[in-house]
């Protein structure tokens, strides 16, 4: 970068900062210079001098970046150009001409600026939590979509918040943005994404332990805490009888979700766990199950250790307050 807070908003006289809207002038991009007084570097040229078309025919190479690549018409290839339900994405993050003129980006008529958390500074923290995954592994693979048994290539991806390494000095509590980096490509490809977004789960993934033992470990690889619904995952068939709650007013069904427990390679005395808090210390929030006589949940079981009518795979549901609490363990069997 440049060092300096780069924005459109000009300035109005004898003051700080612009006017918060978008002018006729000011819609160059955040280099700050209109197509013909840009260098080719990224900068601008003097606007009172020779523009690059100027420059270029009389063989400058110094002052323009004058190679083959660089095209005239915008140097620094910041112009915006995108046509609604186009699959052409080269120029949609342009911010020269997003403003202005007969097409305008949805949100363009306020100035394009670097100050993304509009603090009015520059900020050079670069601090962040980071997941690397592999297109080609399925342990964050939630679903799949099919159509006439024919797969679509398209997947739902969950990554739980503490399988991310932190870098630096952050809390998830000052998370603002996502980047995106993609690596190891090394052939013309295509990588659409449909919607990104983070979600809550009730359930804490706690990790694998001991069976003896109450001190867990995350393992990606070997236990995983995700959930399934019938509106991400087409293959997903609730219990019978069991749907997502309606509302009455608008008349909309909402998703039926489980919980699920991945498991892979799990040894025969290593347990996985996951922890949701009923209650908090706080009496007046708390719940209490003291007019209930049952516990009724549907179980799943849908693995090569598990069979109709045995099984190696057991659940526990340890029930109660700390050290204190109901616990019950039953064989898992498959289908409901």
């Amino acid at each position: 970068g440049n060092g300096i807070l780069n924005n459109e908003d000009i300035p109005d006289a004898g003051l700080a900062l612009g006017n918060g809207f978008l002018e006729d002038n000011e819609d160059t991009g955040l280099d700050g210079c209109f197509d013909a007084f840009e260098d080719g570097w990224g900068s601008c040229l003097d606007s009172s001098g020779s523009n690059y078309q100027d420059y270029l025919s009389a063989g400058e190479s110094v002052l323009i970046n004058a190679s083959s690549d660089i095209d005239p018409n915008d140097p620094n290839a910041d112009n915006w150009n995108y046509v609604e339900g186009s699959s052409e994405y080269e120029f949609v993050n342009g911010t020269e001409g997003n403003g202005t003129g007969d097409r305008i980006q949805p949100g363009g008529k306020y100035p394009d600026s670097e100050d993304l958390d509009e603090s009015g500074f520059l900020d050079r923290t670069n601090d962040y939590f980071t997941k690397t995954i592999s297109l080609n592994d399925t342990t964050y693979v939630a679903g799949s979509t099919v159509i006439d048994d024919v797969p679509t290539g398209w997947k739902l991806v969950r990554i739980p918040i503490s399988h991310f390494s932190k870098i630096q000095d952050i809390t998830l509590s000052e998370i603002r943005y996502i980047r995106l980096v993609v690596s190891g490509v090394n052939q013309s490809s295509t990588l659409e994404i449909a919607k990104m977004e983070l979600v809550g789960n009730a359930w804490e993934e706690l990790g694998t332990s001991l069976v003896s033992e109450n001190e867990y470990t995350i393992q990606d690889s070997t236990f995983l805490v995700t959930v399934v619904n019938d509106e991400d995952n087409p293959d997903y068939i609730p219990p019978k009888g069991v749907y997502g709650e309606y509302d009455e007013i608008n008349q909309i069904r909402s998703k039926e979700q489980s919980l699920v427990l991945r498991f892979d390679n799990m040894n025969p005395n290593i347990k996985g766990g996951a922890k949701k808090i009923l209650s908090s210390m706080d009496a007046k929030k708390g719940q209490s199950f003291l007019i209930y006589d049952k516990m009724k949940m549907y179980v799943y079981g849908n693995s090569s250790d598990i069979g109709e009518n045995e099984s190696d795979v057991d659940l526990f549901i340890e029930f109660g307050n700390g050290e204190e609490y109901y616990r019950l363990s039953q064989p898992i069997y498959d289908g409901w």
